[in-house]
C-alpha cells in the first residue's frame, strides 16, 4: 500500500513538473522582444506623450515623471499585426530621419534584427514621408483611444 502510494505521488510529481515546463514553453513561445514606441511633445512645457505597443497587443504608456512604463490596455492582434506588417514594407529600418523640430513626433522600434531604430521629426512638417506619418497616426490613435 505504502509502495503504491510513493509511486502515485512520484507520477503526480512528474507529471505536476511536465505540465509546468509545457507551460512556460507556450508562454515564451507568446512572448516577444518586438515592440513600436510612438510620442510627441515638446514646446514650451517640453511634455511628451508616449506609448509602447508590443507584438502581443499590450500597450504601455511611459510615466515620464517616475521613469517607468505603466500598462495602458490591450489591442486586438488584427490592430496590431498591420502595424508591424508596416515596419517591413516601408522599409524603415533603412531610413534615417533625425530631424526634430520644437514640437515633435518620434517611432521607434525593436522588430526583428532591427533593434532601437529611432525616426523622429517636428510635428506639422512637410518633410517626413506620409506613409511615415499615417504608420505615427495610427498607432497613436489607437493607443489614446484604449481606456485607462
Amino acid at each position: 500500500m505504502k509502495q503504491r502510494l510513493f509511486i502515485g505521488l512520484i507520477l503526480l510529481s512528474a507529471l505536476t513538473l511536465l505540465m509546468q515546463c509545457t507551460t512556460k514553453k507556450e508562454t515564451q513561445a507568446l512572448e516577444s522582444n518586438n515592440y513600436i514606441i510612438v510620442g510627441e511633445g515638446g514646446g514650451f512645457t517640453g511634455a511628451y506623450i508616449q506609448y509602447k505597443i508590443y507584438e502581443n497587443g499590450n500597450v504601455d504608456r511611459y510615466d515620464f515623471k517616475q521613469a517607468v512604463y505603466v500598462k495602458k490596455g490591450r489591442l486586438k492582434a488584427t490592430e496590431v499585426k498591420p502595424l508591424f506588417a508596416k515596419i517591413e514594407a516601408l522599409e524603415l529600418g533603412d531610413i534615417e530621419l533625425s530631424s526634430p523640430g520644437n514640437m515633435s513626433q518620434y517611432i521607434e522600434f525593436t522588430y526583428n534584427d532591427i533593434k532601437d531604430h529611432r525616426l523622429i521629426w517636428a510635428m506639422k512638417s512637410n518633410a517626413v514621408n506620409p506613409e511615415i506619418q499615417s504608420l505615427f497616426d495610427s498607432c497613436y490613435s489607437l493607443c489614446e483611444a484604449l481606456s485607462e
